[in-house]
């Protein structure tokens, strides 16, 4: 058990015994090595359970939605915290009612990187080369907003020096080349929807995408109802993405959206300083 683990389950053992939250939300170990999943700890005797490593991938804020009747602590890394933020002034949750609980995250492993050399102790900053396109980009390592802080802060440094290394490739293609660089990519969609389900800043009770009157988009698969589909996406996201890559990450398609995402994000600092 590192550091950090013990400093969160004492963290959660404290919040549940004054009763300060009714659940915890975090990480357990899953069925695989190298497999984190959320896990609801609102008992003493599942707080053992708790862990935190650089497998921990998965965006925890989008499960407060589902409890928004409890008091909930939620276990958040430094580009998590970012969504919370977007919760708050879009009047999504109760600050009153959400504990945060903190973990300065230098970077998380992507598992299909990952080689022999790599164990569950693992440190991000000591394996780079393992770590996830979006964490190499990252620029808050520390929570942005936060109750508890189960670890030391840590220096808030950008792995690689541009961050937009990846969009200024596509932004120097011909428009020819850049057209059919989307079209290739996005005629792999299948509209399973799992980049909205997961994204942390999609929280509608009625999508647009679903609307049946008016009809935005059809519900065959063709490509300019596709394209019709990711551009309302990106639109509204526009200024609230927290590039957490959670949508590229679950997408059977493997379709690079946080390339078309940090493109609009650029735009935006550029133009707003936002």
């Amino acid at each position: 058990m590192n550091e950090i683990e013990k400093n969160l389950r004492d963290a959660a053992k404290e919040l549940l015994e004054k009763k300060d939250a009714d659940l915890i939300i975090g990480y357990e170990k899953g069925t695989e090595e190298f497999w984190m999943r959320p896990c609801f700890v609102d008992s003493m005797d599942d707080v053992d359970k708790l862990t935190f490593n650089a497998f921990c991938n998965i965006n925890l804020s989008k499960y407060i939605l589902e409890h928004k009747d409890k008091k909930v602590a939620v276990v958040l890394k430094g580009c998590d915290s970012k969504s919370i933020i977007a919760l708050l002034q879009e009047k999504q949750v109760n600050r009153e009612n959400v504990k945060i609980i903190g973990v300065p995250c230098y970077g998380v492993f992507d598992e299909s990187l990952i080689d022999k050399d790599i164990n569950y102790d693992s440190k991000a900053e000591d394996n780079m080369k393992f770590l996830r396109k979006r964490c190499l980009v990252c620029e808050n390592h520390n929570p942005v907003i936060y109750d508890i802080l189960v670890g030391d802060k840590l220096e808030e440094k950008v792995w690689r020096e541009n961050i937009y290394e990846e969009v200024e490739e596509i932004e120097k293609k011909p428009q020819k080349e850049r057209l059919e660089f989307f079209t290739k990519v996005f005629s792999r969609c299948i509209r399973c929807l799992a980049c909205r389900n997961i994204c942390p800043v999609c929280f509608c009770k009625e999508c647009l995408i679903d609307e049946q009157n008016p009809l935005w988009v059809e519900r065959k698969v063709g490509l300019s109802d596709i394209l019709m589909l990711h551009l309302i996406r990106a639109v509204h996201i526009t200024g609230r993405c927290i590039d957490c890559g959670n949508c590229e990450e679950v997408c059977p398609a493997k379709i690079p959206l946080r390339k078309i995402y940090k493109k609009i994000e650029k735009d935006v600092r550029e133009m707003f300083g936002y």
